[in-house]
């Protein structure tokens, strides 16, 4: 019995001494896989970081390499970066960088009986994310143009954020404020005494923010002008035709009213002329085209004009411009800018949104422009998506200069000259 529990015990220590070296060895490289994958999260890491920094391909991948081979102790060669990802979730995304990271662990005791490949891998993918701004004026371009301003402009950006993929450059006396952010690419360069005024910070070398609206978005096909009326017994369809117009000015006093739902065609000449100090003038919510050259022009300093809304299509050199100090007030509805004089605003004119939403588009070199002292009022639950188009020699812009006072009512603002 004595022998029979000698060789037992013999063989139990065998199965044991087995166990604690493998155990020694699993320990180990447990540890050692730990290590490479903290060596992979940071390496991706570095590599985002570069990324953000706008940093060239050999840069990113020299950063991530070297923070992978360092925390891992191995060579370069070892540590394989692809950007973007070849796999995942975020395979193709030229956001992100993937990093790999092996590393051969050394044996104990498992190399008396095994001598195959002993190491451990690690994967790690990072990226930029684009913060989720809510930005009330975003310039996409990220190699010129950017966001401008001179003389004593006021730029207010409520309830949202200002951001350039280029580059802010102020001068005089410019006030930039926002609701949230102030944001570029490329710097925030400030000259004069230029005030900057944002609720969550300004960052003057943020990351290039994509264009929200890409592929939702393209230039819109414009209808033609509304057709040839002929007046009936309805009084609410006109056509002008030969320069014929509306003009009221001097000493002109009452209302004017064009009623609403009518169609109101305007060919060639001046359009709709208003000046003087007393008239009241009332486009009610209908369909207008002006073609030709015509347009609305009000001058002087007429306090009750109003612009009702419904459709309004300005081609061929009009647009609507006002001057002097007179007060008009814009209805809800569609207003399409295709060339000429787009919507410009100069002296102290003072515009007034009502509540609703509003769709501008300006194509061909049609700005909306402010100048002089001109400002905007906007009262509550207002909505503005203005769409900018053009390319080359004949983009359209939103233009300030002198003293505006420009309070961006919210909405979307999207500038599309490439």
């Amino acid at each position: 019995m004595e022998g029979q529990a000698l060789i037992i015990f013999a063989l139990f220590s065998l199965v044991l001494v087995g166990s604690m070296a493998l155990s020694v060895d699993a320990g180990y490289i447990m540890a050692e896989r730990r290590q490479v994958q903290s060596a992979a999260d940071a390496a991706a890491l570095a590599g985002a970081k570069a990324v953000m920094d706008n940093k060239s391909s050999s840069e990113i991948l020299g950063a991530a390499q070297e923070y992978g081979a360092f925390n891992a102790s191995v060579p370069a060669s070892n540590v394989t970066v692809s950007r973007p990802p070849s796999s995942g979730s975020h395979a193709g995304d030229n956001k992100y960088v993937q990093v790999t990271v092996t590393k051969d662990v050394q044996r104990f005791f498992l190399g008396a009986i095994y001598t195959g490949s002993w190491s451990v891998s690690a994967t790690s993918v990072a990226g930029v994310e684009t913060e989720g701004l809510n930005a009330t004026i975003l310039a996409l371009n990220s190699s010129a143009g950017g966001l401008n301003t001179s003389g004593s402009t006021y730029l207010e950006a409520i309830g949202g954020s200002i951001h350039s993929n280029y580059e802010i450059r102020t001068s005089g006396s410019t006030v930039l404020k926002a609701s949230e952010k102030v944001s570029a690419n490329d710097g925030i360069k400030t000259s004069g005494s230029t005030t900057i005024t944002s609720g969550a910070g300004t960052v003057p070398n943020g990351p290039e923010i994509p264009d929200p609206l890409l592929t939702l978005l393209s230039p819109p096909s414009l209808p033609s002008a509304p057709g040839n009326p002929v007046a009936t017994v309805s009084p609410t369809s006109y056509r002008f035709t030969g320069g014929a117009g509306i003009s009221i000015g001097g000493g002109n006093t009452g209302q004017i009213v064009m009623n609403a739902g009518g169609t109101y065609n305007f060919v060639g000449g001046s359009g709709i002329s208003i000046g003087g100090s007393t008239p009241t003038f009332t486009m009610q919510s209908g369909s207008y085209s002006f073609t030709g050259g015509a347009g609305i022009n009000i001058n002087g300093t007429a306090p009750g004009n109003t612009i009702g809304g419904g459709t309004l299509y300005f081609g061929g050199g009009g647009g609507i411009v006002t001057g002097g100090s007179n007060h008009i007030t814009l209805g809800p509805g569609t207003y399409i800018f295709d060339g000429g004089s787009g919507f410009s605003m100069s002296g102290s004119a003072r515009l007034t949104f009502t509540s609703g939403a509003y769709t501008f588009y300006f194509l061909n070199g049609a700005d909306w422009s402010f100048s002089g002292s001109s400002y905007i009022q906007t009262n509550s639950n207002v909505y503005v998506r203005a769409y900018f188009y053009g390319a080359g020699n004949n983009p359209s812009n939103l233009q300030m200069s002198g003293s505006t006072n420009f309070q961006i009512p919210t909405g979307e603002y999207y500038f599309d000259n490439g």
